[in-house]
């Protein structure tokens, strides 16, 4: 009831002005905005104890490439190991704040601030991430992470 659902790859044969044949996408799915899924990436880390809801946003399919603390990770599990090592090594208190996020099609960008346990804030500009079914499917981390001007 008022739910929105969302399914990509509908295709039609129109001749004359008419329809004549139409076939539906495959698995279609609950819309989500797109930066709501970052969003609650980004809620999830910061609570420093939910790493089964941070997997939740990701699938077997998901890939994360260029973390400057583990290159590329694919699949549940090394993902899983990389974001355990990732949250050990951060502030115990909101360590990752994001800004500048925009989104186009099933693409979201953003550029973050992520605190470590030393208390040094690491800025990165350009994030990519591709979601799909609300899973981070891609995400290619900004180029360049370099300590933050003071």
């Amino acid at each position: 009831a008022g739910e929105d659902w969302c399914a990509e790859g509908n295709t039609a044969t129109i001749r004359n002005g008419k329809i004549l044949t139409w076939n539906f996408a495959p698995n279609p799915h609950l819309c989500t905005d797109h930066q709501d899924v970052i969003a609650e990436y980004v809620s999830l880390y910061n609570s420093a104890d939910d790493i089964d809801g941070v997997m939740a946003l990701f699938s077997e399919e998901s890939v994360i490439t260029d973390h400057p603390m583990a290159a590329n990770r694919e699949g549940l599990t090394e993902i899983r190991s990389l974001e355990v090592s990732d949250r050990d090594a951060a502030a115990g208190v909101d360590p990752y704040v994001i800004s500048n996020v925009g989104v186009s099609g099933y693409t979201v960008t953003w550029d973050h601030v992520w605190t470590n346990d030393a208390g040094e804030d690491w800025c990165a500009e350009g994030h990519t991430a591709t979601i799909r079914n609300g899973k981070i499917l891609t995400w290619n981390f900004a180029p360049n992470p370099h300590l933050c001007a003071t």
